[in-house]
């Protein structure tokens, strides 16, 4: 899951949401029964332009992968950024799966290393410029700058094509047994895991740069300061967040966005939109984004369950 990712957050109205949370109380405390009552809830508590919500809490931690060569940490609901890993070779993406990080590097190769730190990993080499990585289950899935998508175990071994006859992708994702690719021609393509035929999903995008997913949901950060969602069958896009200035990458978890700004930036806010959160600052030049989950993500008295996700 994807929910999109900045260190603290002041003067958040919480007024609204409390209100709302109180007068359907009964409802809240049958959440751990009834989670749709509880994204009922949250639906209802959103609505309005007054409806922004406060600063989110809990376990999630996001990881950033910067181009010169450092990968950092920070909790989702701010706080300091810790060193995780040094000495890369130019990171141009990252992802997560369970307690190991998979980083994609301009020179052709995968690195692993422990979301706790500690020494990288050699698990891909020989690859030609990669742009973006993912995974599901035991399986990487890099798209290269060449318009092809190759796949390796996440223990290391051969590469196998997966995709061909991209036209320049520059992000991709996976949701159960597909692929999401986003190109620089304004397109998101999907192609099954197992390879095949590619499908259009959208065009019309303005200079993409990253890809997430949650539920039945794509969200795609535009370098213009947007992010907007489409259904995964395809269908028109909906503007989520405007005026975030230059993004350069987004993840999810559970119903929560975090973007990349060029700023040096993370932000998080609702898949639903709203009014976004500063998560971390100061960072370098950000090449990828992933965040994996630990615990709940909580907005004010409201907590959601979350899971692990990643993108770019």
């Amino acid at each position: 899951m994807n929910v999109h990712f900045r260190q603290t957050r002041g003067g958040r109205p919480v007024s609204r949401l409390a209100a709302a949370a109180r007068s359907i109380g009964r409802v809240l405390a049958l959440t751990a029964t009834a989670p749709l009552a509880l994204a009922t809830v949250i639906a209802v508590a959103a609505a309005g332009p007054a409806a922004a919500l406060p600063t989110p809490t809990g376990g999630s931690t996001i990881y950033i992968a910067e181009t010169n060569g450092t990968l950092i940490s920070v909790p989702a609901s701010g706080g300091i950024n810790t060193t995780v890993a040094t000495g890369l070779g130019t990171p141009v993406g990252v992802t997560v799966s369970g307690t190991t990080l998979f980083i994609a590097q301009a020179n052709g190769t995968v690195v692993s290393v422990p979301t706790s730190g500690g020494a990288t990993t050699t698990v891909a080499t020989g690859l030609t410029s990669p742009v973006g990585i993912t995974v599901s289950g035991t399986t990487l899935f890099i798209a290269q700058a060449n318009g092809t998508v190759v796949s390796v175990p996440t223990s290391g071994g051969a590469t196998t094509t997966v995709a061909t006859g991209l036209t320049n992708p520059v992000g991709i994702t996976v949701s159960g047994t597909t692929l999401f690719i986003i190109q620089t021609d304004g397109t998101v393509v999907s192609v099954p895991t197992s390879g095949g035929a590619t499908t259009t999903v959208a065009t019309g995008l303005t200079n993409p740069v990253g890809i997430t997913v949650f539920g039945g949901t794509l969200f795609i950060a535009q370098a213009n300061g947007t992010v907007v969602a489409l259904p995964t069958s395809g269908g028109a896009t909906v503007a989520v967040a405007t005026g975030l200035g230059i993004t350069v990458g987004i993840t999810a978890s559970g119903t929560t966005l975090f973007i990349a700004l060029a700023d040096g930036t993370v932000i998080a806010l609702p898949t639903s939109g709203g009014t976004p959160f500063t998560v971390a600052t100061g960072l370098s030049a950000t090449a990828g984004i992933a965040v994996v989950q630990s615990g709940s993500v909580c907005f004010g008295p409201v907590c959601l369950p979350t899971g692990t996700g990643s993108a770019f």
